[in-house]
């Protein structure tokens, strides 16, 4: 078998596929895939990383969305435990002064 030629096995016999050529045009043609092959693994890399930022960002908003709810639900609930304490103090007052009454004198 000749080393410039590509055989693949056909029925376990061996069948030439093309010449290998290695003159000027192959060689550049092969330092110019090597080339596009690094460039496409820098590109993966920077979509990994521009993903990973997509996704601290994605995550990010999240938590300040939350935070935002969480911060409107606390002053509704602040809201509520003043009202809650304004009407319990008119409450204990008129239950007092009830009391007072029913006791026969002031308290």
């Amino acid at each position: 078998m000749n080393p410039n030629h590509v055989y693949i096995l056909v029925d376990e016999k061996p069948v030439k596929l093309v010449r290998r050529h290695d003159g000027p045009v192959v060689q550049e043609v092969r330092a110019s895939l090597v080339r596009i092959k690094a460039e496409i693994r820098r590109m993966l890399a920077r979509v990994a990383v521009h993903r990973k930022l997509r996704a601290i960002d994605r995550e990010e908003r999240r938590a300040v969305c939350e935070l935002q709810y969480l911060r409107h639900e606390l002053e509704q609930h602040e809201r509520s435990v003043a009202w809650l304490e304004i009407e319990h103090r008119q409450n204990r007052k008129a239950l007092l002064e009830r009391l007072a009454q029913l006791a026969g004198g002031p308290q």
